[in-house]
């Protein structure tokens, strides 16, 4: 969400919010207006950004389970997950400065491939709240490779997309 002002003539995007408070300038992170009886951000410092990417595992044959997964976090870092169970927090990701990501939405479409878990097609308006979480998993017990290539929209609650990636997600038992 951009804040612009009009300088000598023409606009220019507001990169930084400031407010005097008691004798010293002050950073301001979020602005809102009331409009038509309910409040409407108008000002976030926060950007939101995804990058399109590839979450790869793979497995052993009669090894453990081979997972990819994806994690939106609720305080606004994007994650993946790898076999043994750690996290790795993808850095600049999802929010940048990361924090509350109340107010945001999530929307995901399978674009092609193997349907992994999570919810797709609807906007999901939680994001503050819970994590949205996206996983593909293969059994081990036999050969084979499993992807599925998703678009992750992001939105402030009012249908327009502020970024989008394609994540693709692949799991594979190697024999």
């Amino acid at each position: 969400m951009t804040l612009h002002v009009r300088d000598a003539g023409s606009f220019k995007e507001v990169d930084e919010l400031t407010v005097r408070d008691a004798g010293s300038w002050k950073s301001v992170q979020e602005a809102w207006v009331r409009d038509a009886g309910s409040w409407k951000q108008f000002f976030s410092a926060q950007t939101v950004v995804l990058t399109d990417r590839i979450v790869s595992s793979s497995q052993p044959l009669g090894g453990p389970l081979s997972q990819s997964r994806i994690d939106f976090s609720a305080d606004g870092v994007l994650r993946t997950r790898l076999n043994n169970g750690a996290f790795v927090d993808v850095a600049g990701e999802w929010l940048n400065p990361a924090g509350p990501s109340t107010g945001y939405r999530l929307r995901a479409t399978l674009q092609s491939g193997t349907t992994p878990s999570g919810i797709f097609g609807a906007w999901q308006t939680t994001l503050g709240v819970t994590a949205r979480i996206y996983s593909l998993s293969k059994d081990s017990s036999s050969g084979g490779f499993l992807e599925s290539v998703i678009l992750f929209e992001i939105d402030a609650g009012d249908g327009v997309v502020l970024t989008s990636a394609e994540i693709t997600l692949t799991t594979e038992t190697i024999i």
